[in-house]
């Protein structure tokens, strides 16, 4: 058995020296020299009030320890999870990650570190993230009586993985030129993931800064969102329910109910289960108002520094991503009225589908799938519309050219695609459209696959 030491002094330098058992001491433990501190007196507190959870299950999966840090981690009091099982304690969802863990523990194993992600019964909406290491407790050297987890939460690791992961996406769409609403709506979600319970609203002003619109709401009813704004114009009231979108100033409004400025829209926020709302302006560099980046939250409450910091950074990468496509469309332009300029009107650049032609009566209604095979058949196609309309013979070697490079085209580099001929044979008009997936010319080739011969 162990024993300490004790000293006793007895008169002038006289010493007694005792060696007195030690009851109870745990391997691997020094106690201090004070008989009042015993190894169960310092082991509870140690226990108790360490950083990382600590609990220990019966065979049966029940709670006979737990610490306070672990009770914080299941948002449930202590004495409430003694005795009940984890599965009611954790919820369904997560015990099915956990439970082939407890099992092998109880056969002896010891798993360490071991994921396991989920929300707490009481808070639906708020998922966790932990590391969790499950080890066998036995009663003597052999008898398995129960298993001991050692839990660390390791969510906001988790949320910053995911916040840079997210973050480099976008940027990587905004380097690559992605339409603005793909770029704008990845932005929202992630967000959205980020703040738990939180929908996100992305609005854009037109150029001149005297209209809005929708530029993005993922998980909002757009008709809600048009309710609300619509096409609105600075000044009016409708600007400033909830969102002041003219103005150069964050806005926080904790509690829609209680805002006088949401008076007209607030049964429509209260029916989608929305109770606050924080909007900042996306300002230009030179400061004029680009939009508004806004989060509805389905709880009264301000945002904390964490979650203002994440509005923060998204208006940032929101302004980056507006400007940016601003400057394309203004390039874009450019190229467009350069190219028709130099080719007196002839080739037409067009920037949305909305830009192009209406497509003349299809001579055949039935599209032609382009192959490789087809090509020799589509050219023939075009050669024959183009005779039936009386097409002068330069102008029709001219569309047969031009219909076989797009169809090559389509087949080459594109992968294949689909192509159609129309006509109209009073005016002596041949449309020939060529559809496919294919990058296309890059724009800054554009001019020289256009005008060099």
């Amino acid at each position: 058995m162990p024993t300490r030491t004790q000293i006793i002094t007895v008169g002038a330098g006289t010493e007694k020296r005792y060696n007195t058992p030690v009851l109870n001491k745990p391997p691997g433990f020094i106690l201090p020299d004070n008989p009042g501190l015993t190894a169960r007196a310092l082991l509870g507190p140690l226990i108790a009030d360490a950083p990382i959870g600590l609990a220990l299950v019966d065979g049966d999966f029940r709670y006979v320890f737990i610490n306070e840090t672990q009770a914080g981690f299941d948002q449930l009091p202590v004495p409430d999870h003694l005795g009940k099982t984890v599965e009611e304690v954790v919820g369904s969802v997560v015990w099915q990650q956990m439970v082939p863990f407890f099992q092998q523990a109880l056969s002896g194993d010891l798993l360490r570190s071991q994921e396991v992600s989920g929300a707490p019964p009481n808070q639906p909406d708020s998922l966790r993230h932990y590391l969790i290491s499950y080890y066998p407790v036995r009663s003597d050297r052999r008898t398995v009586t129960g298993v001991g987890i050692v839990v660390s939460d390791i969510t906001e690791r988790k949320q910053s993985e995911a916040l840079l992961a997210g973050q480099n996406r976008i940027l990587e769409a905004i380097a690559a030129d992605l339409p603005l609403a793909e770029t704008l709506t990845a932005l929202a979600l992630l967000i959205e993931e980020q703040i738990p319970t939180s929908c996100s609203v992305v609005l854009l002003g037109d150029d001149t800064g005297s209209r809005l619109r929708l530029a993005a709401a993922p998980s909002l009813p757009e008709m809600f969102v048009r309710q609300i704004w619509g096409d609105v114009t600075p000044g009016e009231q409708a600007v400033t329910s909830g969102i002041a979108a003219w103005r150069k100033e964050t806005v926080v409004t904790p509690h829609i109910a209680a805002d006088p400025g949401w008076s007209e829209h607030c049964a429509e926020a209260l029916s989608h289960g929305l109770l606050a709302c924080w909007a900042s302006p996306i300002l230009g560099e030179d400061q004029q108002v680009l939009g508004t980046f806004a989060v509805f939250l389905r709880e009264t409450r301000s945002p904390v520094p964490r979650e203002r910091g994440l509005v923060d950074a998204a208006v940032h990468t929101a302004r980056i991503a507006i400007e940016r496509d601003r400057e394309q469309a203004r390039r874009r332009q450019l190229l467009r009225d350069m190219l028709g300029s130099l080719t007196e009107g002839r080739l037409l650049l067009c920037l949305t589908e909305e830009d192009l032609p209406g497509p003349l009566q299809p001579d055949d209604h039935e599209a032609m799938m382009l192959t490789e095979e087809a090509l020799r058949g589509f050219r023939w196609k075009v050669s024959e519309t183009a005779q039936a309309v009386e097409m002068p013979l330069e102008r029709r070697f001219d569309r047969e050219t031009a219909g076989g490079a797009a169809s090559m085209n389509s087949v080459g580099p594109a992968g294949g695609g689909v192509g159609w001929v129309y006509a109209d044979q009073a005016q002596g008009l041949v449309q020939v459209w060529v559809s496919d997936q294919g990058s296309g010319i890059a724009e800054e080739s554009l001019h020289r696959a256009t005008l060099e011969r």
